[in-house]
């Protein structure tokens, strides 16, 4: 529930959320130049046992 809460205290807060997840590294790097991304938030994956 990380990333949920994440994304939405930073929604609350003004913010542009753009969500992705891991393995499409190329089209996250091409959409943070293309939307002049100024900050990244990430939460770590959950390891399952």
């Amino acid at each position: 529930m990380g990333g949920l809460t994440d994304h939405l205290g930073l929604e609350a807060t003004g913010a542009l959320v753009v969500p992705f997840g891991s393995g499409a590294t190329q089209l996250l790097v091409r959409t943070i130049l293309d939307v002049g991304i100024n900050a990244i938030s990430c939460t770590p994956p959950i390891r399952h046992v």
